[in-house]
């Protein structure tokens, strides 16, 4: 029986304005983080690239490195321009190094997407809003234009900021409209792919671990391989506008196409539903759980295995990305590699793509610090819907419950790591023949596993005493993003730079990993374990959260 609600008088998308100023409240520091990160990550390197290729040699040196390796040729893209790059216009080489933006931006659109569309409609909340007069697509249409704006904004500021730093201005527009062009993209496969499923950590999942990785893979094999595959990309369409290289615009068609065919797709799927199910039905599980689903943790496992699937794969993929772009750099042996000493720190080692490693692996821990929070937040929710109150009410403790929940998170963590020090191991020991580099950077990648595990530490002690504030530990990422990516540059002093959970890592493979910090950070980590615990076997559940 269908539980579709009437439509309203004003029609299928009455009070969409006032549930996108809503949205847009909701996520009044979400938002500004991720732009602020995409774009400071652009920005970041085009000012770096005008310090380091300051003479013609090096960047000669660069080019070369970049367009005879294949392996970064796939990661970053086809290198439009590139020969043609000069000191006075440095756009080409800053555009094609910046393609992970484009991945950024794809991730911004399709969690902002899913997170007011379909698991705001599996948690209960859409239900109530579609009580008032609130038309069947208002929340769909929404949270795409909340999405489209976020993308806009974040288009802009790419915009001007490079032309700000004195690059073409056509080339920034053409560079900044293919960023934003392809968030909105995802974010209407998003939205499309929303009314097929209906559990929205498989909509997550299969848009990003489904569809964006695809793409990249895809156009990743096209531009090694002639660029004929490029074209069944849309990321591959983005960077066919050649930014700073002679810009076309028409790919940009495709992607505007792309967009439209995907919102017209979400609305009239959304039409032919139930409110609550999806196009597609849901396989039947089985009449009897299995033994391996028997427990908190197994159970805990399987509901994030989607999540944990879909960062996994980003996290690779841009391993592969940093890889090859260092084994480039390491080639271009007139490279000012004591600019890279004063932006990424350290100074132990005198191999110079280490001190570029230490950068790279701490930008996936910071990444991985993302994952950890949205997967201990999964504690909250399952508290909140009242499925916690089912696992609880069998013979599972409260103690054995949240300890569950926080192990899974860091377990994941380490997941996450373990595939972000293999991307960059297997790009760069492929592009340099050293095989060995792959387990040197998989235990750099997980050298910051303890000072993950402190942080999802701290969003536990916060859950356990007060849930309420437990949002309060996303100030805490964002700071470390700030100090990690922009504090050196800045001349922020050591102590500042400290209080970035990451930075309390060893620098490592650049200097040797001592076990001092990894057993305080680790004792730390447990203390605050310790303490969430106890938090929430003393308090009530479901204290107004």
């Amino acid at each position: 029986m269908s539980t579709t609600a009437p439509v309203p008088a004003g029609g299928a998308v009455t009070a969409a304005g006032t549930l996108a100023r809503f949205i847009l409240r909701q996520n009044r520091l979400r938002l500004p983080l991720w732009i602020l990160l995409a774009g400071g990550l652009v920005l970041g390197n085009a000012g770096t690239y005008a310090d380091l290729f300051s003479a013609d040699q090096a960047l000669a040196d660069r080019v070369d490195a970049v367009l005879h390796n294949p392996a970064v040729l796939a990661a970053t893209g086809p290198g439009y321009g590139l020969a043609e790059a000069t000191v006075g216009n440095l756009g080409p080489l800053v555009a094609n190094d910046s393609s992970s933006v484009f991945i950024l931006a794809a991730l911004m659109s399709v969690l902002l997407v899913v997170r007011h569309t379909r698991a705001e409609e599996e948690s209960g909340s859409t239900e109530l809003v579609r009580a008032a007069a609130v038309g069947p697509h208002a929340p769909l249409a929404a949270a795409l234009a909340v999405a489209a704006a976020a993308n806009v904004a974040l288009g802009l500021v790419l915009a001007a900021g490079l032309a700000g730093m004195g690059l073409p201005v056509t080339g920034s527009a053409a560079f900044g409209s293919s960023v934003a062009a392809v968030g909105m993209a995802f974010a209407a496969i998003a939205g499309a792919v929303g009314q097929l499923i209906q559990h929205s950590r498989a909509v997550t999942g299969i848009t990003l671990a489904g569809v964006l990785g695809l793409s990249f893979v895809l156009r990743g094999i096209g531009d090694i391989s002639g660029g004929a595959l490029s074209w069944s990309s849309p990321i591959g369409w983005a960077q066919a506008m050649r930014p700073y290289a002679q810009e076309r615009w028409w790919p940009l068609l495709f992607l505007v196409a792309l967009a439209a065919a995907g919102v017209a797709a979400a609305f009239l799927l959304g039409a032919r539903r139930d409110f609550g199910g999806g196009s597609l039905r849901p396989r039947p599980g089985r009449a009897r759980a299995s033994a391996r689903l028997r427990g908190p943790f197994s159970l805990a496992v399987r509901l994030q295995r989607g999540t944990l699937g879909a960062w996994t794969t980003g996290v690779f993929v841009l391993g592969l990305f940093g890889g090859g772009m260092v084994s480039a750099l390491d080639a271009a042996q007139t490279v000012q590699s004591d600019v890279y000493r004063q932006l990424f720190g350290g100074g132990g080692s005198e191999r110079f793509a280490d001190h570029v490693f230490v950068y790279y692996l701490r930008l996936m821990a910071l990444f991985t610090c993302v994952y950890a929070v949205l997967s201990g937040s999964r504690a909250r929710a399952e508290e909140g819907s009242g499925r916690a109150d089912a696992v609880l009410a069998a013979a599972v403790s409260r103690h054995r419950w949240v300890l569950t929940q926080l192990a899974v998170a860091v377990a994941g963590s380490a997941v996450v790591l373990l595939s972000a020090g293999l991307g960059t191991g297997l790009a760069y020991g492929a592009a340099t023949g050293e095989a060995a580099q792959v387990l040197r950077l998989v235990a750099g990648a997980h050298v910051h596993l303890p000072a993950i595990a402190l942080l999802t530490g701290v969003a536990f002690l916060l859950y356990g005493l007060a849930p309420r504030w437990s949002g309060l530990v996303w100030a805490v990422v964002a700071y470390a993003f700030f100090a990690s990516l922009f504090g050196r540059a800045l001349g922020l002093p050591g102590w500042l730079l400290g209080l970035s959970v990451v930075e309390l890592s060893p620098d490592y493979p650049e200097t040797t990993a001592g076990p001092t910090a990894l057993i305080v950070l680790t004792a730390v980590a447990l203390a605050l374990t310790v303490a969430a615990v106890r938090g929430f076997e003393r308090r009530d559940l479901h204290p107004d959260i």
